[in-house]
């Protein structure tokens, strides 16, 4: 077996005090000067059956989360409104509805003859086996994917939480999916014949917000309409706690309970103590960093400790000149040439391992927690 081909960052970094600047009110996670002017956010109650429509005046409107979470989106219009709401016994926790992104990193060693990903983790030799992901989908909610040669035919659903249209404009999004099952002859993913289900979450600037991605990976647990088996998240947030609380991270938690394996970034926010974003900080996803096809961490990859001090990433993969698909019409990353560009980033390494995840789902049907464990425990570890 070659499960063991990405690496397992173990390290524990000493770390004395995070700061935590919270609001004054205790169930708000954000400075309340924010409010004044109007602010969107997401409201979090203790328990479905408490979940009010109504709230209070000075709440525009609110729209309840598409799931089983005890959530509604609003839009508070004023400090004292959202005194108010704090003030609700009902009420658990207010977060700002923050602004998730997808952020590639350029590429600092470019030589576009490079394509030793795929090789370098050992991925042929698991194809050798005859394990290339059919028969498995993904899920990627990104940016969209774009029609392209080495996805065509395997896009079986597009869906969009954010704009008007499910095309990618940006081109993270079509990149991230050709990294976990792009089947070009020169350049390809790591589950080649896998199929895909596209949600885009993020416009064609690359931005959105907490509650558009939300949206997307509840629209992927929507079984009557979808069908995946592995969620690939290149997208991340800045929040103040990163101890996995969240509304985004909750939502992925439940992902991963409802048997979907969740394979998440962990953000270009390093090389800084406590710099894993939102929700790659969650315990139950497979959070992955990123490293050079020298088996070096990659200053940029976010690492651990988590706020609550657990260490993150979980694993990570080659995340640096990682070429790959070129939407038609964007220019993210450095372009090879019309049909390719090269970029680097955990947004890169994450589907990677969700392809790796596809490979291991064909062999034998496998919980998500049992995937983790196996790519935890069989990896070759890092040293940093």
């Amino acid at each position: 077996m070659y499960w063991s081909t990405l690496f397992y960052i173990s390290y524990f970094v000493y770390f004395k005090e995070f700061n935590v600047n919270l609001s004054k009110m205790k169930k708000v996670m954000f400075d309340a000067k924010e409010a004044e002017g109007g602010i969107k956010v997401i409201i979090e109650f203790y328990s479905k059956d408490e979940l009010s429509m109504a709230l209070c005046s000075g709440v525009l409107f609110t729209e309840a989360v598409d799931s089983e979470l005890p959530m509604v989106y609003a839009m508070v219009r004023s400090k004292t409104a959202l005194e108010n709401l704090s003030k609700d016994s009902r009420i658990k926790t207010i977060w700002k509805d923050e602004t998730a992104y997808a952020v590639p990193f350029p590429s600092c060693y470019y030589n576009p003859q490079l394509n030793d990903a795929v090789p370098l983790q050992g991925i042929d030799r698991i194809w050798d086996e005859g394990y290339t992901g059919k028969g498995i989908v993904i899920g990627i909610a990104d940016t969209g994917i774009s029609d392209h040669p080495d996805l065509v035919g395997r896009i079986l659903k597009r869906g969009n939480t954010i704009g008007n249209s499910p095309d990618d404009g940006h081109g993270h999004g079509t990149g991230c999916a050709s990294c976990a099952g792009g089947n070009g002859k020169v350049y390809r993913g790591v589950a080649p014949e896998c199929s895909f289900i596209s949600v885009k979450v993020l416009d064609d600037n690359g931005s959105g917000k907490l509650s558009s991605v939300m949206n997307g990976i509840n629209w992927f647990m929507r079984s009557d309409l979808h069908h995946v088996d592995v969620i690939s998240l290149s997208v991340g947030a800045s929040m103040i706690l990163n101890d996995g609380s969240d509304p985004l991270s909750q939502t992925c938690a439940l992902a991963v309970r409802k048997g979907y394996t969740v394979v998440v970034a962990a953000g270009n926010s390093g090389p800084k103590v406590g710099s894993v974003s939102v929700p790659g900080c969650r315990e139950e996803v497979i959070t992955v960093g990123a490293s050079d096809k020298s088996d070096r961490l990659a200053f940029f990859s976010g690492r651990g400790p988590c706020v609550d001090g657990r260490i993150k990433p979980d694993i990570v993969g080659v995340g640096v000149d990682v070429v790959m698909a070129r939407a038609p019409g964007t220019s993210m990353g450095k372009p090879v040439d019309d049909q390719y560009t090269v970029a680097s980033g955990t947004s890169f390494s994450t589907p990677q391992v969700a392809g790796l995840c596809a490979l291991m789902l064909e062999k034998k049907k496998r919980t998500p927690q049992q995937i983790k464990e196996i790519l935890m425990s069989t990896a070759k570890k890092l040293e940093v």
